[in-house]
């Protein structure tokens, strides 16, 4: 609990602030105008910031062009996807496996965390083993195998038909 006197000599303090921030005509002083300098900088660097971050965002996107056809997704948040998206753009020579989807052994082993999903969906992008590129163009329940994600397409109608049999070119931009 407060004295008397400190409660007074808060209180005078206080009353005070107000006429350091304005001269005696009501104008602001230098002092209070550098503080509101400071305090407009960060705003600004504030505004800065959140437009840096939409232009980080927009980059998290990629597309996948597979002969004629071109398909737009949008990469994970995740080590993988980070190393794969820095080394774009990105063609690779990718072969069937499975008849659900299409992978390229890189010379790249990919950083991050595996994980086993209990389902595989069409447009999804995975490294297995850690530096196998794979290209899911059909749903499907794994069979116990780990991936690092990458991402996935945005819409994956079409991607049958477009990665067709066997080996095929796909470039990532």
């Amino acid at each position: 609990m407060l004295t008397r006197r400190e409660f007074l000599a808060t209180a005078a303090m206080a009353a005070s602030l107000p006429l350091a921030a304005c001269g005696q005509d009501g104008s602001q002083t230098e002092e209070a105008t550098d503080t509101m300098t400071e305090t407009d900088a960060t705003t600004d660097a504030t505004t800065t910031t959140t437009s840096t971050t939409s232009e980080e965002d927009s980059m998290k996107t990629f597309e996948l062009e597979v002969g004629e056809r071109a398909f737009t997704g949008s990469f994970a948040d995740t080590e993988a996807a980070d190393e794969l998206a820095s080394q774009l753009p990105l063609s690779l020579e990718m072969n069937e496996l499975s008849g659900n989807e299409k992978f390229c052994y890189t010379d790249q082993e990919f950083p991050g965390e595996e994980e086993v999903p209990s389902e595989l969906h069409a447009g999804e992008i995975w490294i297995y083993s850690g530096s196998c590129i794979v290209l899911f163009y059909k749903n499907h329940a794994n069979a116990g195998y780990s991936y690092k994600f990458v991402g996935s397409l945005d819409d994956a109608s079409g991607l049958e038909e477009a990665v067709g049999t066997g080996s095929v070119e796909i470039t990532l931009r």
